[in-house]
């Protein structure tokens, strides 16, 4: 009982990290458009 919970926890924690570099991978790519648009 106590090993599937922990193996569930490893689950999440790998779909958070995933979702984590998701949206700093968003966030940089808006990062570098505005970049762009400020030099025009």
């Amino acid at each position: 009982m106590g090993n599937k919970s922990k193996l569930s926890n490893k689950k999440l924690e790998e779909k958070l990290i995933n979702e984590i570099m998701i949206s700093s991978i968003i966030l940089e790519v808006v990062f570098l458009i505005l970049l762009v648009v400020a030099k025009q």
